[in-house]
C-alpha cells in the first residue's frame, strides 16, 4: 500500500533533541524583552576571577509568531481479524485495544480493533517483502492529561537506534488522531509553572530540542535551536547535552563563536511569554558534559 510507505518516510523527516538543566541564580533575573524588528541583542560571556561564568540579563524570544502545529492526517486500512498472526505489544486505551501485530504475511502493523471486531491498521512498522522498517523496539504506552487529551503512544523503529514515539488519541468519531510526534525521547512536564504540561522531545544531542505547548486551545511546536540561532546568528554549532533534568527546568545549549575556539553555554527557559535565553559563560575545564564532543572548541584555561 503506497500510503503506508509514504507515512513511514514522513516519520523519518522530523528531528529533535533537548536537555533541561537547573538554572543558576544569575538566570533568575527578569528577561529583557526583545520586540520584532529590534537589533540582534548581544550576550557577551565573561569569566570572573575565580573562573565562574557570568552573563548579561536574559533575552526573551517571543513565540507569538509561531504557526500552529499541523499534525499529519492518519490513514487507516480495515482488514479481517484473521489477518493477525500474533500480537507483539498491546494496550487498552479506554474501551479500545491498540496494538502492534504481525500479519499472516509477516508484515508488522500498528492497529486497533473497531466496534465491528475488524482490524484497523494505521502504522506499518515493518515490511517483510522489502525488509524495510524494524521488528524490534515495539511498544504501546498510555499518556494522561496532555493538551486536554488522554491517549496512547506508539513506539517503533524508524532508523538505526532511532525510534518514533507518536502520541495519539481517539477523536469524536472514534478514529485515531496524532497529537504530537517525538523521536528517541519524550518528557511530559510543566515547564512554565502554569499547572499544565508541555511535551519535550529530542532526536539526538546535535539536533534541536522541540517543545510542544498549548495556548488558548491551540497546539504549537517551538524548535529551540532554530529560534535561538535566528536571534543570535553569530553562534555556531549549537547542540545540547541530551538530558532532561527536573531542576529549573531549562534547556542548556552549547555553542562557539567565529573568533575563538572556546566552548560556551546558555540556558533557555520556557516561559508564558517565550524563551528566555541567559548566557552562562565559557565552559570551564572538566565541566563539559561527556555527551558534547570537542567539535573544534576547547575548554577555557
Amino acid at each position: 500500500m503506497a500510503h503506508r510507505s509514504c507515512r513511514l518516510r514522513r516519520l523519518l523527516t522530523a528531528g529533535l533533541a533537548a536537555a533541561l538543566l537547573g538554572a543558576p541564580a544569575s538566570c533568575t533575573r527578569e528577561p529583557a524583552a526583545v520586540q520584532p524588528g529590534d537589533a540582534t541583542p548581544s550576550i557577551s560571556p565573561t569569566v570572573s576571577a575565580d573562573g565562574a561564568a557570568a552573563g548579561e540579563d536574559p533575552v526573551l524570544i517571543s513565540l507569538a509568531g509561531l504557526a500552529p502545529y499541523r499534525a499529519p492526517e492518519v490513514q487507516t486500512e480495515t482488514v479481517e481479524p484473521e489477518d493477525k498472526k500474533e500480537t507483539i505489544a498491546s494496550l487498552a486505551s479506554g474501551e479500545t485495544e491498540v496494538y502492534f501485530y504481525r500479519a499472516q504475511n509477516n508484515d508488522i502493523y500498528g492497529a486497533y480493533t473497531d466496534k465491528d471486531g475488524k482490524i484497523c491498521r494505521f502504522i506499518q512498522a515493518y515490511d517483510a517483502e522489502t525488509g524495510s522498517g524494524y521488528e524490534d523496539g515495539l511498544a504501546v504506552m498510555a499518556y494522561d492529561d496532555l493538551f486536554g487529551t488522554d491517549g496512547f503512544i506508539m513506539c517503533y523503529g524508524v532508523g538505526a537506534a532511532a525510534y518514533a514515539l507518536e502520541y495519539y488519541y481517539f477523536d469524536g468519531s472514534g478514529r485515531p488522531a496524532v497529537l504530537a510526534q517525538c523521536y528517541n525521547s519524550h518528557e511530559q512536564l510543566d515547564l512554565d509553572g502554569d499547572g499544565s504540561d508541555e511535551l519535550v522531545t529530542f532526536h539526538s544531542i546535535m539536533s534541536s530540542p522541540q517543545i510542544y505547548f498549548q495556548r488558548d486551545g491551540v497546539i504549537y511546536m517551538a524548535d529551540v535551536i532554530a529560534l535561538v540561532q535566528e536571534r543570535f546568528p553569530d553562534w555556531r554549532r549549537l547542540s545540547t547535552d541530551g538530558q532532561v533534568h527536573a531542576a529549573g527546568p531549562r534547556i542548556n545549549l552549547f555553542y562557539g563563536l567565529e573568533d575563538d575556539k572556546l566552548l560556551r553555554c546558555c540556558a533557555v527557559t520556557f516561559t508564558a511569554d517565550g524563551l528566555a535565553v541567559a548566557d552562562t559563560g565559557i565552559v570551564r575545564p572538566g565541566d563539559r558534559p561527556e555527551s558534547i564532543a570537542a567539535g573544534g572548541f576547547y575548554d577555557a584555561d
